[in-house]
């Protein structure tokens, strides 16, 4: 819920801000009756090229100096939808509890 709070207070301080998120899910629905601006995305994976166009496409139209990515899905979908263009891309996770089953653990 990290998101849902880092999201209404840059809107709170006057900031424009929208989010890319999957409908149905706790964040997009507690943004989206928040007022905040919703895009929707088509699924959750590391791979989705739906969603890669789509994000390129609105950060594109929308002049969109920022883009913020949250989880390690999102990292893959954000990088490659930005890749070429000037737009910064933060990621960031906050209390993800990694299963460390990969080759680092």
């Amino acid at each position: 819920m990290y998101v849902v709070s880092l999201v209404k207070e840059q809107a709170a301080r006057g900031h424009r801000v929208a989010v890319f998120a999957v409908p149905g899910t706790l964040v997009y629905e507690q943004l989206a009756s928040a007022g905040i601006r919703m895009f929707d995305a088509d699924r959750q994976s590391h791979f989705s090229p739906p969603d890669i166009f789509r994000l390129r496409r609105i950060a594109s139209r929308f002049g969109f100096a920022i883009v913020h990515s949250h989880t390690r899905f999102d990292v893959w979908v954000a990088s490659l939808a930005l890749l070429g263009m000037h737009i910064a891309h933060v990621h960031s996770t906050y209390m993800v509890a990694s299963r460390k089953r990969d080759p680092h653990h």
